[in-house]
């Protein structure tokens, strides 16, 4: 579908909004020379930079017969501004292989990760209610700075509220 000339009114600017909570821009979880893991919590990929790099340049995720290919020639081979990397199995070997020290911080993930397991603040009553318990501190009594974890976006929460309410599921 076409965007919208409209300010307020474009899908992809709407779908954007409410993914924004969910966008992280991490370093790699762990690493072995120059194989990085991805974030535990990642749940879409959107770019990965080189930190070793001039300006952190992006890197390049190709195959392994397009790395074959493009390491045949000296104009393409992979360098430290121009890096290329293969992905499998939730891992990047980033290249050119460097002979310095690796670290976690030399690769960052831009991604969207998953949402956190939701905490309820409940338990069930002695006649089999359902008592609110405020996870912080014990109490039965509500907050205010609310201690329910559940993660959404604004524009949300009140229709979601509100299916929970009228049929007990989502």
């Amino acid at each position: 579908m076409p965007k919208t000339d409209v300010e307020f009114a474009s899908r992809m600017d709407h779908i954007r909004d409410e993914f924004q909570i969910f966008q992280e821009n991490d370093s790699a979880s762990s690493h072995s020379g120059n194989t990085y893991s991805q974030p535990v919590n990642l749940h879409r990929l959107g770019s990965i930079n080189y930190n070793k790099g001039f300006n952190s340049p992006g890197i390049e995720i190709v195959s392994a017969r397009d790395y074959t290919e493009q390491t045949l020639s000296p104009l393409t081979t992979p360098t430290s501004d121009l890096p290329i990397a293969k992905y499998k199995q939730d891992k990047i070997t980033v290249f050119p292989t460097v002979t310095s020290t690796y670290s976690n911080s030399d690769v960052t993930f831009n991604y969207i990760r998953k949402p956190a397991d939701v905490v309820w603040a409940y338990s069930v009553g002695s006649l089999g209610q359902f008592v609110y318990e405020d996870t912080a501190t014990g109490a039965g009594i509500i907050p205010t700075t609310g201690s329910v974890q559940f993660e959404i976006s604004d524009s949300q929460q009140t229709e979601v509220i509100i299916e929970i309410l009228t049929n007990g599921t989502i």
